[in-house]
């Protein structure tokens, strides 16, 4: 089944929100993320992370839990991961509606 325009691209059918640089990656179980700024998610969101120094981490969806407003954690055992420096980005993909099916 393809979307109207004619594309057939499931795996990106959000608009993404914007994206909060990673500061910080513990090590830990559950591994911890600080952001850059206020990230404004709350506990249960799912969020994605790309560019990572802890390349484990990239690619992938978490459901976290908010700590406060810069931290929350992603419900993974971080412990055996590369150490994260500051790169990276995380971010909360917001499913569009506006897709209608061909």
């Amino acid at each position: 089944m393809d979307f109207a325009d004619s594309s057939n691209d499931y795996e990106h059918v959000w608009d993404d929100s914007a994206a909060f640089t990673i500061t910080t990656l513990t090590k830990a179980n559950p591994g911890q993320i600080t952001t850059s700024a206020a990230h404004g998610y709350t506990t249960a969101d799912v969020v994605y992370i790309s560019g990572c120094d802890a390349t484990e981490a990239n690619g992938n969806h978490y459901t976290i839990t908010v700590l406060d407003g810069t931290n929350f954690t992603i419900g993974v055992d971080t412990s055996g991961w590369t150490a994260a420096g500051t790169t990276g980005n995380v971010n909360k993909p917001d499913y569009a509606n506006d897709y209608t099916f061909a």
